[in-house]
């Protein structure tokens, strides 16, 4: 049962090392160890873990001025704790924290106006409500998304996207336009 390279188990193994070793004035580095450490947690299963590690990155800005030095090199983690997040806390069926994530994610990304973080934020408030079953709400946050990664040539966030987009506009019976959009991520 040993650790094997490029493993989710690895990855927690790595995550944990670097967020160890970083100075603790290091937001950047211990904000994305937390990231890597719950989005490996969430791969696994264990969902319950990956919110506290999510909730573990998101404390660490609590003690510092998160829009101080260099905010586009770690305001866009806050954002990505948030967004992914709320995709855990919905996973457990947790909607109402879910929606809280997911609008602070939007939040943020919208004051520091950052275009992958706008896509990600529109994109999972856009997924939570779609998971919720609400999915003329969810529609214009994903279709936004997609024309954020567009705008801004984002190769993944223009498949992500395209591909929730895709899943909502099939559940409301646009099968086509679903399908356009689903070929058009595909062809990234």
């Amino acid at each position: 049962m040993g650790v094997i390279p490029g493993t989710l188990e690895s990855a927690i193994e790595k995550a944990r090392e670097a967020f160890e070793r970083a100075d603790p004035r290091d937001l950047r580095t211990r904000s994305y160890a937390r990231f890597i450490l719950g989005n490996a947690c969430r791969d696994l299963g264990r969902v319950a873990e990956a919110l506290q590690e999510f909730g573990a990155g998101l404390a660490l800005f609590e003690q510092v001025d998160r829009y101080g030095e260099e905010p586009g090199l770690v305001v866009p983690i806050y954002v990505s704790l948030s967004a992914w997040r709320s995709e855990a806390y919905a996973a457990l069926g947790d909607f109402q924290q879910a929606f809280v994530s997911a609008r602070e994610a939007l939040q943020v990304a919208t004051e520091i106006h950052h275009p992958t973080s706008l896509a990600v934020a529109n994109r999972y408030l856009g997924y939570v409500h779609s998971l919720r079953g609400q999915m003329e709400t969810a529609l214009p946050f994903l279709e936004r998304a997609l024309a954020i990664a567009r705008e801004h040539e984002l190769f993944q966030a223009t498949i992500f996207s395209s591909a929730y987009l895709a899943y909502t506009l099939v559940l409301l019976g646009e099968r086509q336009r679903g399908l356009e959009c689903l070929a058009g991520a595909l062809e990234k």
